[in-house]
């Protein structure tokens, strides 16, 4: 006995292999790899990094001193909220290195650096004492910018709120 194809089946079997590969295309986290650092002196350091999409976390003053690391998977809606933050305040436009003005001099300030990848976009960036401007992503601030403040809430939503960057 043959089976003929006709229209209809062969449209309801491409519709069901359509809509199989769209379901596991969607249950599939958008995540990002993320490895940032902040600290320096005699104040705490905080340690961020993300494979595969877990997210791992320390803390402490220095290394005897580190928290054990917490560790979490975000939800896709988190990875969303992440990478929409991330375009909004335009980290992917943010300058290698941020640093005090030429003249100034600093011994025990503050130093962070983020190294960040979701999709084809990155960027690796770092600063010692000095942030991303909020008028211009590619001159330094001084004081901690509402851009950088950003980057640092949004990293906290990914975790959970289970620290502080």
């Amino acid at each position: 006995m043959t089976t003929r194809s006709t229209p209809g089946r062969t449209c309801a079997l491409f519709l069901a292999v359509w809509l199989a590969l769209v379901a596991t295309a969607s249950a599939q986290a958008p995540t990002c790899e993320i490895n940032a650092a902040n600290g320096g002196g005699a104040a705490a350091t905080s340690n961020v990094t993300v494979k595969d999409g877990e997210l791992t976390y320390d803390a402490g003053y220095v290394e005897s001193w580190r928290t054990h690391p917490a560790k979490r998977r975000p939800t896709d809606e988190e990875w969303q909220a992440f990478e929409s933050a991330m375009s909004e305040i335009d980290v992917w436009d943010w300058a290698p290195r941020y640093a005090t003005p030429e003249g100034a001099t600093t011994l025990d300030g503050t130093s962070w650096r983020i190294e960040l990848r979701c999709g084809e976009r990155k960027i690796v960036t770092t600063g010692f004492e000095a942030y991303p401007s909020d008028t211009d992503v590619k001159a330094a601030a001084k004081t901690m910018s509402s851009r950088f403040l950003k980057f640092t809430m949004a990293l906290d939503k990914l975790g959970g709120g289970m620290f502080v960057f």
